[in-house]
Parts: structure tokens; sequence; C-alpha cells
């Protein structure tokens, strides 16, 4: 719950699907960064990497960041998560995958662009979440998105980046 809120104060996704998360805390044990990993989003992925995990969200808070925190951070995650870790940065959010360069990760390819969809709020949301709600609700994508007054947007590539 802690990871969720942070998520939701300083990742430009908000919240995850991960299933192991990870904080990293000051001395008067105020949460600072969070770190999560979880399965794949996309099933493709899971059968490429079928001994992996997909880095699913990281942030530390700006108010707190100092040089080589986040990589001192992950580096501590991947030793407890101990798997081969799977991993993407956003071009469209600005990351080149400094980062995860700085922890040892491989580039291992680029993903295309792809679409997202943005609610009144300025909530992203991802095109899989929009497409399950309108499965349930029996209407296309385009019909639900219109309805709830989501607007699609296309966002540039993802470099994918391997931890082993």
């Amino acid at each position: 719950k802690q990871a969720a809120r942070m998520y939701s104060a300083h990742h430009y996704l908000g919240s995850c699907r991960g299933t192991s998360h990870f904080g990293v805390v000051t001395a008067d044990n105020v949460l600072i960064g969070a770190c999560s990993f979880g399965p794949f989003q996309r099933n493709q992925q899971s059968l490429k990497y079928p001994e992996s995990v997909e880095l699913t969200r990281f942030v530390i808070d700006s108010e707190y960041q100092v040089k080589n925190l986040g990589s001192w951070f992950l580096s501590r995650c991947l030793k407890r998560v101990g798997k081969a870790v799977v991993t993407y940065a956003d071009a469209t959010q600005g990351h080149d995958g400094a980062l995860y360069k700085a922890c040892n990760f491989r580039l291992s390819h680029t993903v295309p662009s792809d679409y997202y969809y943005i609610d009144q709020a300025g909530f992203v949301l991802h095109k899989k979440s929009v497409w399950t709600h309108a499965t349930r609700m029996k209407v296309t994508e385009s019909e639900y998105a219109d309805k709830n007054g989501l607007v699609k947007k296309w966002g540039g590539e993802k470099t994918c980046f391997i931890h082993e």
C-alpha cells in the first residue's frame, strides 16, 4: 500500500501490478522511494524470458534525490529478486535508461511507439486496461474510450533492458 501511494504521488503511470515491492526509507522511517517487480504484462515477453520478472515501477521522491541514490537502491533490489529482470525506458517521458545502464543492465531491443489513453483528470491508462474494460462491457475499445472521455495518445518508442 505504501508503494502504491508512492507511485500515485510520484510516478507518471501511478500504481502498478507488481507482486514484489521494495522501499527505501530515511533514518526516521519516511518512505522516499519504491521499486516493484512482477509478471510480464505482455505474454510474448514471458515466453522470450521465461526465468525472469519485469521491473514494473521505480521512483525516488524528488525532494530526497541525491547522486547515485537510484542506482544504489535498485542494485540492492536486484540482489533481493535474484532472477533476471527485464524493464523498459520510455522515451515519451524523457527516459533514456541511464539508471539501468548504471546498474549493468544490457540493451536488448527497441519497442516501436504505441498508444495509451488519458482520462479527463490526466490519469494515464494502458491500452490493455481500456480494452479489458471494453470487453467486459461488450463494446469496442473506441466506444468505451468515447463513452468515458478517454483521449488516445501516441507515445514514443521504448527501449528494453535486461539484467541477468
